[in-house]
């Protein structure tokens, strides 16, 4: 899926570019990696994004 660069999604998209290129050093790499897992640790710790919370509210074909 593609994001307009203005874009939560496309801040993530270009951060996860940075991350995995080869033409960035190791601390350039890890500020971006950190970023993500900043994000990621965040998303996963909201408890309504938990699919069997999301299932049980909305019912299972909601999520699939």
């Amino acid at each position: 899926m593609r994001y307009d660069t203005d874009t939560v999604g496309g801040t993530i998209e270009k951060w996860i570019a940075e991350a995995s290129s080869n033409h960035n050093d190791g601390w350039t790499r890890l500020h971006y990696i950190e970023q993500l897992m900043e994000i990621k640790d965040r998303l996963n710790s909201l408890e309504f994004l938990n699919k069997d919370k999301i299932k049980e509210n909305y019912g299972k074909e909601s999520i699939e």
